[in-house]
């Protein structure tokens, strides 16, 4: 191997190392270690991440510590990380919802 791959190798085990030392919910900009915010993203291994359409955060009754996502249940449509119940009337037969319309 090159001693450039050598160096470039090194260099991202040390960013995995370091990531898998910041605890869920927490992501690492250079030095600095942060809550991830809000709802609207998650955090896994130091790394922050949005949240899909479809999909609600989860992991922390905090909602500035999120670690995780979940696709939504049916019955529910999920927007921005939160997830909302159909509105009466409305089925909402799919999972992973992202419209108030859900289904009737």
């Amino acid at each position: 191997m090159h001693p450039f791959q050598v160096f470039i190798v090194a260099l991202l085990l040390l960013h995995l190392a370091d990531s898998q030392l910041v605890e869920d919910g927490y992501y690492v900009s250079g030095k600095t270690k942060s809550e991830c915010g809000h709802v609207a993203v998650f955090c896994k291994n130091g790394i922050k991440t949005p949240v899909q359409s479809g999909y609600y955060s989860i992991g922390s009754k905090d909602e500035s510590t999120r670690s995780s996502e979940r696709i939504c249940d049916r019955g529910h449509y999920c927007v921005g990380g939160r997830k909302f119940k159909c509105d009466e009337g409305l089925i909402g037969s799919t999972l992973g919802l992202s419209s108030p319309d859900c289904s009737q």
